[in-house]
């Protein structure tokens, strides 16, 4: 088995308030320090401009669709760069994102919780 790639987050991180929400604390890091690196994941980095703008373009597609709040986005991506930026964006949205660990679960979903052994 492979071991994952580290992955980092920028440790220069605005001042919190307990009241905002994960999104709105992203944007303001954003914001504040655009060209300073948000994720490292392996070999790839990404900038919280490039990031937020993953994110907004993602979230305007979404919201087209009609989706927004109350929504429930499920999520099959592998630990990326990409599913940081599709869970801020998910968010953005609106919506809630559902991380969904294989094909199968997300096909299944409740079945198999109620089957019997």
């Amino acid at each position: 088995m492979r071991p994952s790639p580290t992955v980092a987050i920028s440790d220069r991180t605005p001042r919190l308030l307990s009241s905002q929400v994960l999104h709105a604390i992203f944007t303001a890091q954003a914001d504040a320090q655009p060209h300073a690196l948000a994720v490292v994941f392996g070999r790839d980095e990404i900038t919280y401009a490039e990031l937020e703008s993953r994110a907004n373009r993602l979230a305007r597609h979404l919201r087209r669709q009609g989706l927004g709040h109350g929504s429930v986005v499920p999520m099959l991506l592998p630990r990326s760069i990409d599913a940081y930026a599709t869970q801020v964006g998910i968010l953005k949205a609106g919506a809630a994102y559902l991380p969904i660990r294989s094909l199968t679960d997300l096909l299944l979903g409740d079945r198999r919780r109620d089957s019997p052994k």
